[in-house]
């Protein structure tokens, strides 16, 4: 029961993150608002390949050691690169 309401809990937090950062990605400017949709577009299909091939290398015994709870940092990682590439690109 305990774990029910910190997954709820877990859930409604992350849902309420999400909210409050397209709020306040919607009241930046257009150029900053382009930067950040093509630094979410890279980061989406960079985590898609990050996701796959951690799983498929987990499989086959590379990665047995490693924590899954730390793939969200490497999604992190992915997005604040690929911001760094949209700036650049736009710059």
């Amino acid at each position: 029961m305990i774990v029910t309401g910190s997954l709820l809990f877990l859930a409604a937090s992350f849902a309420l993150f999400v909210l409050v950062q397209v709020r306040q990605i919607g009241s930046l400017d257009e150029f900053t608002r382009s930067v950040h949709l093509t630094a979410s577009a890279i980061a989406f299909s960079g985590s898609l390949v990050a996701i796959f091939l951690f799983g498929f290398l987990r499989a086959e015994g590379w990665f047995a050691g490693v924590d899954p709870r730390d793939l969200p940092l490497v999604l992190v990682t992915i997005y604040a690169a690929s911001l760094g590439l949209a700036w650049r690109r736009y710059r």
